[in-house]
């Protein structure tokens, strides 16, 4: 009988998938708990602000199951955890993943105490600083046309504005000439909210200086400023404006010191004796009604008085200049008394060295040519020869004209200093020369100041009234006023060369005060011109004049 196959039992495909489902859910399970886990990790790393909006919306933690909407107030932020493959304190910007505080910070510790030392600056000087409004009379049209070329271009309404700073607790104010000029009612108005009337004291146009004063008295002091040493003031440093630009008042302007020592040509327009030299430059931002306020140090200390812009459009370009404080202190001696401010004179016309003059060779490049020695002047005195070339002055090495003109006009009338020269024929020299007393009429030429051989005479300038042409000097009678604060009253105005007059050393600008005859001790003072003309009269012979510099000295006959 053949084998009968033994019957197997049939497989049902579902039987199939439940043993691989069976198979799989390990896996599953293993998956399911992974996204669990990832899940948790992210839910912590959201900003606890959005966990707790979330949880609000749902009346989750901060609220009741079932219960209205809560209010989503942002909470604290946690810390951050760190971003996984980015360094330890950075996010995924690169940039910190948490923000310091500032007082973590130690950039912006040091930016806060330099924003506080500013403001620190700013309540110690601010005090001292006015505003001033100026009321002048009719201006003719020149003076009209300078006042819109000192204030940046624009027509200026009368009253003009500008600033000042108190240099004294009584009052006494500085300020810029071009402010003042031609006033008839000064209003100063102070950083308190006070106001009082103000005068001028004195002023000088060649530096563009003046000081005011209160007309009445003040109820109370007032903060002075403190100066600076200018000389110290190094480029870089910061500087800070305070003025009125705009009839804005106690505005500070924040810059630094661009540049010292600029010497700017006056405009045509600028009245014709000014001299801008020796100016700070700076670039905080100065605009009419800026002039003559103060430009300070981080000390709070005045190193300059802000005068003067380079602006096409009449604004503030980053270009302002302002009068160094060193170069004010020895004028307020001056304008405090309200005399005129005292420049000393040399008598020279001065050029730069041209690159083809031999002598720019053979000096080094350096020094001044003196292109011409003005007849009778104390240059031309002291033998000094056109074509030279000035190398030393006093003391100071001078490379420029402008150089040589600030060192003399510091230089006070009646002093003798040491000049060192290259002459015509390059030999180094050393002379002495007496300093005058420059003037405006010094620069005028006349019979008294002959011309240069080759060019026309001038017509005579005979003396006024008030004037004596005596022994090789012309004397003038000073006002009783100045007379008394220069302690005499006849003032030597001119001196001519080989003379008496140069002989005894006399200058320009001394001060004569008492007469005696040679052959008497009787002293006699002088109070006027007609005095002296009487009195030089009596005697052909030999006659003492006394300065309150150098005393007694005899000025022989003239026997030419």
């Amino acid at each position: 009988m053949a084998d009968t196959p033994t019957p197997q039992p049939s497989r049902d495909p579902r039987d199939a998938r439940t043993v691989s489902v069976r198979a799989l859910l390990p896996l599953w399970a293993a998956v399911f708990f992974t996204g669990v886990a990832v899940a948790a990790l992210f839910y912590h790393m959201l900003p606890q602000d959005l966990a707790a909006r979330r949880d609000g919306a749902a009346g989750g933690p901060s609220g009741s199951a079932g219960g209205g909407e809560q209010p989503l107030v942002p909470a604290p932020r946690a810390h951050r955890p760190k971003s996984i493959g980015l360094p330890e304190d950075e996010g995924a910007a690169g940039l910190p993943a948490t923000a310091p505080s500032s007082s973590d910070d130690p950039d912006i510790r040091i930016a806060l105490g330099m924003e506080r030392a500013f403001q620190k600056i700013a309540a110690r000087v601010q005090p001292s600083v006015v505003s001033l409004k100026v009321k002048t009379g009719e201006l003719n049209w020149e003076e009209k046309i300078q006042r819109m070329h000192q204030y940046g271009g624009a027509p200026q309404r009368d009253p003009f504005t500008g600033s000042g700073v108190i240099i004294d607790p009584d009052g006494t104010i500085l300020t810029n000439e071009h402010v003042v000029r031609g006033a008839e009612e000064i209003r100063v108005e102070t950083f308190g909210g006070g106001a009082f009337r103000a005068e001028v004291l004195g002023t000088d146009p060649r530096s563009d200086l003046a000081v005011i004063r209160p007309i009445d008295p003040l109820p109370k002091k007032l903060p002075a400023v403190s100066l600076g040493d200018s000389d110290a003031v190094q480029v870089g440093q910061w500087a800070l404006a305070v003025g009125n630009p705009f009839d804005l008042s106690n505005t500070l302007t924040l810059g630094v010191v661009s540049a010292r020592g600029r010497s700017l040509r006056a405009r045509s327009l600028a009245p014709a004796d000014v001299l801008y030299t020796n100016l700070i430059q700076t670039d905080a931002a100065i605009n009419p009604g800026n002039s003559g306020g103060p430009l300070f140090n981080l000390k709070g200390e005045l190193i300059g008085i802000n005068t003067m812009i380079y602006s096409r459009s009449g604004r503030s370009e980053g270009f302002g200049f302002a009068i160094p404080a060193n170069d004010i202190v020895p004028r307020l001696a001056f304008l405090r008394k309200g005399m005129p401010v005292e420049y000393g004179w040399l008598g020279v016309q001065m050029d730069e060295l041209d690159p083809e003059q031999p002598a720019f060779l053979n000096n080094g490049r350096r020094g001044v040519l003196l292109s011409r020695i003005l007849p009778d002047s104390p240059a031309d005195r002291a033998g000094l020869q056109k074509d030279s070339v000035l190398l030393n002055f006093d003391g100071i090495d001078v490379e420029t004209p402008d150089d040589l003109m600030l060192a003399v006009g510091k230089t006070p009338a009646g002093k003798t200093v040491k000049l060192r020269l290259m002459d015509p024929q390059g030999h180094t020299v050393t002379k002495e020369v007496r300093i005058g007393l420059r003037s405006k009429e010094l620069l005028q030429p006349s019979a008294f100041h002959p011309q240069p051989s080759g060019e026309p005479a001038m017509p005579p300038m005979p003396p006024r009234e008030n004037e004596l042409d005596w022994r090789g000097m012309r004397l003038r009678e000073l006002p009783a006023e100045e007379a008394e604060k220069l302690g005499g009253a006849l003032r030597v105005t001119n001196v001519l060369k080989d003379t008496p007059a140069d002989r005894a050393g006399f200058y320009e600008g001394a001060i004569v005060d008492k007469i005696r005859y040679a052959e008497s001790q009787e002293t006699v003072v002088l109070k006027s011109i007609a005095q002296f003309r009487k009195m030089a009269r009596e005697t052909q012979d030999g006659v003492y004049l006394h300065s309150p510099i150098f005393g007694f000295v005899l000025v022989d006959a003239d026997r030419r």
